[in-house]
């Protein structure tokens, strides 16, 4: 995977994030996806699915900015911060954070998360 790759999968990932487009966001993980986040292990794509659905409930996205993204082979390793209001706030919350995703066939099959709250 070259660099103009893993940049055109992350503006999908995020174009349907921030469109709530769920079908087609699920649609860019594999079906043994596995992700952490440091506290949370999940396993496969049905149990992604639940907690993406659950987010969606909870919170609207309002914004995802990358900040640096560099390509290892099949890993994609990107610094960015996303924006979200829970619904029925009206408060928005920024979160930085860094990564680390594989990629296989196109679509991601493993996603480690490191993040911490800006506000």
């Amino acid at each position: 995977m070259d660099y103009d790759d893993a940049m055109a999968l992350l503006e999908r990932r995020r174009a349907a994030w921030l469109q709530q487009d769920v079908d087609t966001y699920l649609s860019l993980f594999s079906e043994d996806f596995v992700s952490s986040d440091g506290v949370e292990q999940i396993s496969g794509l049905s149990e992604w699915a639940e907690v993406v659905r659950r987010s969606d409930e909870r919170a609207s996205p309002i914004g995802w900015e990358f900040h640096a993204v560099a390509v290892d082979g099949s890993k994609i390793l990107a610094e960015y911060t996303f924006t979200v209001e829970p619904k029925g706030t009206g408060v928005q919350r920024s979160v930085h954070g860094m990564s680390i995703s594989e990629v296989r066939d196109g679509v991601f099959t493993s996603h480690r998360d490191y993040r911490w709250p800006v506000n």
